[in-house]
């Protein structure tokens, strides 16, 4: 069951920008000033992690609400963007959100359509998420690639990462 107020660690659910094709499980997002759910960019931060698939309209036949469901603390798994080798310890910075590819992608449900920069990597601007604390199947995510960074989430409301 969803909660109505934001504190550590729990699930809120709120509808999705009517511009939104869709968020994708596992994608970070950020309540925008509308009161309304959008993936994260790289400048957004963000307010946490989606839980299910959402869409800005609703496709009942897919089971793809026009709420969006998502958890605000947690370590989530993320793929690392091209020539970014990650270490723990790093902070994490969002380098790209694929939330338009239909076809379903490896790893998909555990962070592959979303990948992230360190600071070597990340651009002025880039606003930090959170911190690599485990690299590939570590912490209950089995047979993830090694090269995975498993980040505790840092929100907009809690973070005190500088940006890039």
């Amino acid at each position: 069951m969803s909660q109505n107020f934001m504190q550590d660690g729990v699930t809120l659910t709120i509808p999705v920008s009517s511009g939104v094709t869709k968020i994708y499980s596992g994608c970070p997002v950020y309540i925008s000033g509308g009161g309304v759910m959008a993936p994260a960019t790289t400048t957004s931060g963000i307010d946490g992690v989606a839980t299910a698939t959402c869409a800005g309209t609703a496709d009942p036949g897919n089971y793809i609400p026009a709420d969006c469901t998502f958890r605000t603390d947690g370590v989530f798994a993320f793929a690392p963007a091209q020539g970014t080798t990650l270490a723990i310890g790093n902070v994490a910075y969002v380098a790209v959100l694929d939330n338009s590819t239909a076809s379903p992608v490896a790893y998909e449900q555990v962070g592959a359509r979303f990948t992230i920069k360190n600071a070597a990597t990340a651009t002025g601007g880039d606003v930090a998420i959170g911190k690599v604390v485990g690299l590939g199947g570590g912490w209950g995510f089995k047979n993830l690639p090694a090269t995975y960074g498993l980040v505790l989430i840092a929100t907009r409301s809690n973070s005190n990462l500088a940006n890039a």
